[in-house]
């Protein structure tokens, strides 16, 4: 290989770095969302604790509502905030099973 050839292994391996931390700081996001809506719901203060990936951990999540939007026109009709709080309050009013 020639230094030029090298030169665009690296440009292109340092661009799939950098979108491997792209992607983790957008799931990262998502996730601390999801624990603060949590917490307004449960009137909780439940904090992230970052530990390493486990074997069976999904590390890239390919989900995405685009294509049911282009598709056939899908759209959510309760966002985020209100699912997590229709979720707390269905766990709040039925009987749980031990």
């Amino acid at each position: 290989m020639t230094p030029f050839d090298t030169s665009l292994v690296d440009r292109a391996r340092e661009a799939k770095r950098a979108q491997r931390e792209e992607e983790r700081q957008a799931t990262l996001s998502q996730l601390l969302r999801w624990l603060s809506s949590l917490n307004e719901n449960l009137d909780q203060c439940i904090e992230a604790v970052h530990m390493a990936l486990r074997p069976d951990d999904v590390r890239h999540s390919l989900a995405d509502i685009s294509a049911a939007r282009q598709g056939i026109g899908y759209e959510p009709v309760v966002d985020f905030r209100q699912g997590v709080a229709r979720t707390v309050a269905w766990f709040r009013e039925t009987p749980q099973a031990e």
